[in-house]
């Protein structure tokens, strides 16, 4: 048992101050549906796991933490279902936003990692 409580309190560390959670529009009304608990895709975003996001900004993000930059994660609910998660560089703040309906990541974003990135850019419609 001391062991499996070790490791709980070892992976459960948040590796930055996440600020504010803010929850987009979209989020909040999937959540009073039924349809959605981020909270699992925030614990992960805030452990340091990125999601479904290219290489370079793993390792942007992996950086960032280091330098006080932003952090970018983007998540595949379901099939309809995506989230973008985003901790401002100052960590005063911690944006969840959905993507409802066929749409993906456009990836990679960016080589500099230190300017940010609206999140609003990290969606592309196929076919647009």
């Amino acid at each position: 048992m001391a062991h499996s409580s070790r490791y709980h309190r070892r992976h459960s560390k948040l590796l930055f101050p996440v600020g504010a959670l803010i929850f987009s529009k979209g989020v909040d009304r999937l959540m009073r549906e039924g349809r959605l608990d981020p909270m699992p895709f925030f614990q992960r975003h805030a452990r340091g796991d990125w999601g479904q996001v290219s290489d370079e900004t793993w390792y942007a993000n992996n950086a960032a933490l280091k330098i006080d930059g932003q952090l970018n994660s983007f998540y595949v609910v379901t099939r309809e279902i995506s989230l973008s998660i985003m901790s401002e560089a100052d960590r005063s703040a911690t944006m969840i936003r959905a993507t409802v309906g066929t749409l993906r990541p456009l990836l990679p974003l960016s080589t500099d990692f230190r300017s940010p990135v609206p999140v609003s850019h990290f969606f592309h419609r196929p076919g647009a």
